[in-house]
């Protein structure tokens, strides 16, 4: 009984938060895509008579121009469109080789959920189109033949908005095409706008939006011109709510940061080409916020933080679409004056370091939207750290969005650099994307002076064990004489209970971070520079853990384990400083 009634209250503290279309929608979607499957709708996969709108095949050609001179790595592109040429895949860091295009198993049950997704995003199309491989067309007809609607992954709304892009690349750049490509990219925009993803909200209803804009305006007719003003509608909202005051994505993950802004610059390249000011008038400023954070909130190596939800593959590289973006907005960020501190208000992140090449990435703000914490990970009051432009303090990274002990795993507290009292997680996750209870940032401040600047944080994550409790974070940079700085974690747990708490603290290092310790301070060397990382008032144990900075990808690398086991207040931290310099100390 008093099982059922924990998982009541956390299936309750789960739903509360979301708005009434999520829960609606979510069954209204499910009655309608089970009754669709039953009746065998629509009835017909390729709609005759469909061709691409010569205004449209203009401007997505040079749409594509673009792209492949900035996106797409010429080398990786031949490699793709080979493989695929063959029938062999690799996602999330699997590989299959089917033999053949026509021996594909679109619904293969040896792979997961998310592999199968990316076999039918086809983003293969752009590695053939790129490298002119004639086993294009082959490709496009064999998933016409083999996926008839409303069946499998093929036919759900998000990989159908992945598909609808690529497929327009082709009918663009390829217009001796069967008929029945196009045909089919009709109903499948059909499809689409009868199935959008209301429930699921963020990045999916964006994308949804973003795939029957383009089907929109390249299909036209009378159903065309309705799916292109409802996108309209759509992205207008969604841009006005997703993009955040200070150019971050509202989901807090920069990889789908990335993703948003990849479909952004398109939408946006594509309304200015064909004169459409209405869409084009929202998306350039939400553009340029989102370009500037993604250019300042990066590591020096040039790629992003792996908070929340995030892996590198995923997105574009943060180099080619930062040259994408200079291309569609005529200009390149801004830059700007390097600063000590630099916080990102309303995202929760900020940037804190003496240097471009040292730094702390540090995640402070709230998980996510109240209704969408799906993405987020235990990760408030985590940071990750480069030194001498390597990084060298990681967040675990994602490796899987399975329902597993995995998933659990990467989106616990132990998997990032913050603090855990008595083996709670700081919000309470569940599922493969579910939060009920979840940690919420309280009093943060920031201070820059002449030789010191710091954010402090505090969040009630833990007040499940006791309503009182709360952890503070404060993140110090140093800087006591010019070319010299240390930085200074100090952590604090309060409450008004007289209990003994067992208060742990963990920091994760790069797997190629070599290290040793001199009785409990930890030296580590990066680019032939030893640092040392001196805790108190209690050592630091040695755990094993792994890093994934790739789905599907598991490093082994070392978890370090501060433990305090006390009455609070309890005060516990680190400092990271030059070998041959003293620790600063935390007064």
């Amino acid at each position: 009984m008093r099982s059922l009634l924990v998982k009541l209250g956390r299936y309750y503290r789960t739903v509360r938060p979301l708005r009434a279309v999520q829960i609606h929608g979510r069954v209204a979607f499910r009655l309608r895509r089970r009754l669709d499957e039953t009746l065998g709708r629509p009835r017909r996969g390729v709609e005759p008579g469909v061709t691409l709108l010569t205004s449209a095949k203009g401007a997505l050609r040079a749409l594509w121009a673009c792209r492949r001179d900035t996106l797409i790595d010429p080398e990786e592109a031949a490699s793709r469109a080979e493989d695929a040429g063959r029938g062999a895949f690799t996602f999330l860091g699997e590989g299959e080789d089917y033999g053949a295009i026509t021996s594909i198993d679109w619904r293969d049950p040896q792979k997961s959920k998310l592999w199968r997704y990316h076999l039918h995003y086809h983003d293969e199309v752009q590695a053939l189109l790129a490298t002119e491989h004639p086993a294009l067309e082959n490709f496009l007809m064999t998933w016409i033949a083999h996926n008839p609607p409303p069946y499998g992954e093929g036919w759900e709304p998000y990989p159908i908005s992945v598909r609808m892009r690529n497929w327009l690349f082709a009918l663009a750049m390829r217009p001796q095409l069967p008929p029945e490509v196009a045909g089919s990219l009709y109903v499948q925009a059909g499809y689409l706008f009868r199935n959008l993803e209301h429930h699921l909200q963020g990045n999916h209803l964006f994308k949804n939006a973003f795939a029957l804009f383009l089907a929109g305006i390249a299909l036209g007719g009378g159903e065309g011109e309705k799916w292109r003003a409802c996108a309209e509608d759509l992205i207008v909202r969604e841009i006005a709510e997703q993009i955040l005051p200070d150019g971050g994505h509202y989901e807090r993950s920069p990889m789908y940061h990335a993703l948003v802004l990849e479909d952004l610059l398109d939408l946006l390249f594509l309304a200015e080409h064909l004169g459409m000011g209405r869409i084009a008038g929202k998306a350039r400023p939400a553009v340029r916020k989102m370009v500037e954070f993604l250019d300042r909130f990066r590591h020096p190596d040039g790629e992003i933080p792996l908070f929340n939800d995030a892996a590198f593959g995923m997105a574009p590289p943060t180099q080619r679409l930062l040259h994408f973006a200079q291309k569609v907005l005529g200009y390149g960020p801004a830059g700007g004056v390097e600063r000590p501190l630099h916080p990102f208000e309303a995202s929760g992140y900020a940037i804190l370091g003496p240097s471009p090449h040292d730094r702390l990435l540090i995640d402070f703000g709230e998980i996510g939207p109240d209704y969408l914490p799906g993405h987020a990970h235990c990760d408030l009051a985590s940071f990750e750290l480069s030194l001498g432009g390597r990084r060298v303090v990681v967040d675990t990274g994602t490796s899987t969005y399975e329902t597993n002990g995995e998933r659990q795993a990467i989106r616990g507290t132990r998997a990032h650099n913050t603090v855990s009292v008595d083996s709670l997680d700081q919000s309470e996750i569940w599922g493969s994307f579910r939060v009920g209870a979840r940690a919420r940032p309280r009093g943060a401040f920031h201070r820059v002076g002449q030789t010191i600047a710091f954010l402090s944080v505090a969040h009630d994550g833990f007040a499940r064990v006791s309503r009182s409790l709360r952890h503070r974070r404060t993140f110090c940079l140093l800087t006591p004489t010019p070319g010299r700085f240390a930085f200074l974690i100090l952590d604090r747990v309060t409450g008004r209970d007289a209990k003994t708490h067992r208060v742990e603290s963990f920091l994760h290092l790069h797997p190629d971070v070599s290290w040793r310790f001199e009785g409990t301070t930890l030296h580590c060397w990066v680019e032939g520079k030893g640092w040392c990382c001196s805790p108190f008032p209690v050592p630091f144990s040695v755990e094993s853990s792994f890093y994934a900075p790739c789905f599907g990808v598991r490093l082994e690398n070392t978890r370090f384990c501060q433990t305090l086991s006390a009455t609070l207040p309890a005060v516990l931290g680190y400092a990271i400083h030059p070998e041959g310099t003293p620790p600063p100390t935390a007064t």
